[in-house]
């Protein structure tokens, strides 16, 4: 199965494995302590289009379990060895910081699969089909 919202970003000359979702956001809960209620206020885009993120209305925490929790999930697709903590996610933030177009190619892959749309199969159960 090929995976959705899925792809790579390179910072300070390393590649790593970027994968949001279900599993990803259940990470990012568990390390804030949250609901995902309260996580996917997050990405709620206000009249202007907006999220807490593109407004810059997060916290330090936030940002960490965020990127943390998306390089683990990446790092787990790829069947790739995990030891990050999220102070060593603070530090790719830092990076990240430096070269603001590494943030938009790691929100670029929450974009990756927005043009499936699920439609009815044979068999009645849902699938996932390109637009």
């Amino acid at each position: 199965m090929t995976p959705i919202q899925f792809g790579h970003i390179e910072i300070a000359g390393v590649k790593y494995p970027v994968k949001f979702g279900t599993a990803q956001s259940r990470d990012y809960c568990n390390a804030m302590g949250c609901d995902l209620k309260d996580y996917t206020e997050l990405f709620q885009a206000d009249k202007d289009g907006k999220n807490k993120f593109a407004k810059l209305e997060t916290n330090g925490e936030e940002m960490m379990a965020l990127v943390w929790s998306a390089l683990k999930q990446g790092a787990r697709v790829e069947k790739q060895p995990f030891d990050l903590t999220l102070d060593d996610a603070a530090d790719l933030i830092d990076h990240m910081n430096l070269k603001p177009k590494l943030w938009e190619d790691f929100f670029g892959v929450m974009q990756d699969g927005a043009d499936l749309e699920e439609q009815a199969s044979p068999n009645g159960k849902a699938k996932l089909k390109a637009a």
